[in-house]
């Protein structure tokens, strides 16, 4: 009985990484999000987190979109925190 468990929850890990992969990689496609040296890093993810990075609102709002609009959800429920940084005074 354990090992049909086991199976059962690395199905759906599994299952998981397949999802969140097609999302990183649709963000990444779109071009949205920020890219340092030629490197994508608008969209790093660790464990069930993801942290979207973009250099203005309104492009960060287009990621969000994305991101529900991929959830295929009517309601996405997720905590949004905002930072801004103006530069040299």
């Amino acid at each position: 009985m354990l090992k049909v468990v086991y199976v059962k929850v690395e199905f759906c890990h599994l299952l998981f990484n397949i999802y969140i992969d097609s999302l990183t990689l649709g963000l990444k496609s779109s071009g949205l999000g920020c890219h340092m040296q030629g490197l994508y890093v608008g969209c790093i993810a660790y464990a069930d987190d993801l942290l979207l990075l973009s250099g203005s609102v309104v492009l960060l709002q287009k990621m969000l979109n994305m991101c529900s609009d991929h959830a295929d959800l009517n309601e996405v429920i997720c905590q949004c925190y905002s930072w801004y940084h103006r530069g040299k005074n």
